[in-house]
């Protein structure tokens, strides 16, 4: 009898990550079956589509906005295969959807397209922290900052994440705003810094982006420990 990864074409290590993300992803559902009320809060409802089974009962995940998580995919899905009407949710899929009927993978995507088109403008010289539009658009930015949680890519998107955190942080003190370090800690882990919580697999590049925001603090006291550690992470990545 052949080895499983003989016959799938994989190798042992990939099983075995494949097995380790698969036990992870039960076990965060079999938690969040108990705790309905932590779906709102928790990336994989961004992913809801993927769930077939529940989504006849995911339209309490339905926020003011119309959407799921800011997915147009996850409230296509819940659409489909629900026996509820949700007006506000197809109202959301029409001022989403392309001509074609094809729609982004976030929307709104308003956060991550403040942040990360003024860190460019901002590396490159280009704009002033006290440029009006700048200055818009960034208050605008802070109204959805947390101290101790950073952001999303999106104001409807309510799951701060560190890829979009950093940068923000970056452009924030760039201009300002009172954003600490300290917003950080709770990504913190052994080895690196979590992009989600619950992943099951870290990420390179927002670890570097913490990297760079936190170069730009040398005088937070966990500056220091906190670069060595990422070094670390990505020289044995």
């Amino acid at each position: 009898m052949q080895p499983v990864s003989q016959t799938t074409g994989s190798s042992a290590p990939e099983i075995t990550a494949a097995l380790r993300h698969a036990r992870l992803v039960d076990a965060v559902l079999a938690r969040l079956q108990t705790r309905p009320d932590l779906w709102v809060n928790h990336k994989i409802a961004h992913s809801v589509e993927c769930l077939e089974p529940t989504l006849a009962s995911a339209g309490n995940l339905i926020q003011q906005d119309g959407s799921i998580a800011a997915s147009p995919a996850a409230t296509a899905a819940v659409l489909l295969n629900s026996n509820t009407t949700h007006p506000e949710a197809l109202m959301y899929l029409r001022r989403f959807s392309d001509g074609d009927g094809g729609a982004p993978n976030i929307a709104p995507i308003d956060l991550f397209e403040i942040i990360w088109s003024i860190n460019v403008l901002r590396q490159a010289g280009a704009i002033q922290p006290h440029h009006a539009e700048v200055r818009r658009a960034l208050d605008y930015n802070w109204k959805y900052w947390h101290p101790f949680h950073g952001q999303s890519p999106s104001s409807a998107l309510n799951v701060p994440d560190l890829d979009d955190t950093a940068t923000a942080f970056l452009v924030l003190k760039w201009a300002g705003y009172p954003a600490t370090p300290a917003v950080f800690a709770p990504n913190e882990q052994d080895d690196h810094f979590k992009c989600f919580p619950e992943e099951s697999d870290p990420s390179l590049s927002a670890n570097i982006r913490l990297l760079v925001a936190l170069k730009s603090q040398p005088d937070y006291p966990q500056s220091g420990p906190w670069i060595k550690k990422i070094l670390a992470f990505i020289y044995n990545y």
